[in-house]
């Protein structure tokens, strides 16, 4: 709600300079290690793809018409960014934190465009994430359990192989153990886990006026 209040330009300023100021913290001073992973986590992805997707939320959702060379383009972005992560051999972890905050951004945007461009040539795609979507609430109550066991069992292999052969292997596994856990789940009477409670809340709370 602050940020919106603001120019865009300076939203997106201030928010880098939050995720440069996280990542200068972290090198420079000490804290445990579930801290120092937090504030890397923010100052590497969390400040900047947030802020960005909430100033653009209403341009995001709005179908664009995609085409073949713009989607082969993105891949060879998507992949060069891919392997210039992988290949960044700096002692300077500030530095090297800065340098993958600057790839991975044309890296995001290549893969939302091969993403939408596949939605919208392919039905089976369109059908899996429409799929994905509806049961999004079991995914987002669930998925981290999975995340965590599967990291364990890949770790020993990270460091001999390619980074996307693990996280394909997470990414997949994850989805389809939260789905088959959500259906178990659901077939518990009265849908304890993810029903919506039944209270009206509405009549508790004053009215708020919407900001969009």
């Amino acid at each position: 709600m602050i940020i919106r209040k603001i120019n865009i330009i300076y939203s997106i300023f201030i928010t880098i300079s939050f995720s440069i100021l996280s990542l200068y913290v972290i090198e420079n001073a000490k804290f445990p290690n579930g801290i120092n992973l937090i504030l890397q986590n923010l100052g590497e992805r969390g400040f900047l793809y947030f802020t960005i997707g909430f100033l653009f939320s209403a341009n995001l959702i709005k179908p664009i018409k995609t085409r073949l060379f713009f989607t082969l383009l993105s891949v060879v972005v998507w992949i060069s960014c891919y392997f210039l992560i992988e290949n960044i051999n700096m002692r300077d972890n500030f530095l090297k934190s800065i340098c993958w905050l600057l790839i991975s951004f044309p890296a995001t945007i290549s893969a939302v465009y091969i993403l939408q461009f596949s939605i919208d040539n392919f039905p089976i795609i369109s059908k899996f994430f429409s799929y994905i979507g509806q049961r999004s609430l079991e995914l987002f109550l669930i998925h981290q359990f999975f995340i965590a066991a599967l990291f364990i069992i890949v770790r020993p292999f990270a460091e001999t192989t390619l980074g996307i052969f693990p996280l394909t292997f997470i990414f997949i596994f994850t989805i389809i153990f939260s789905l088959l856990l959500a259906a178990i789940l659901r077939k518990i009477p009265g849908n304890a886990f993810f029903a919506v409670p039944k209270v009206s809340w509405r009549k508790s709370f004053p009215k708020i006026k919407p900001l969009f």
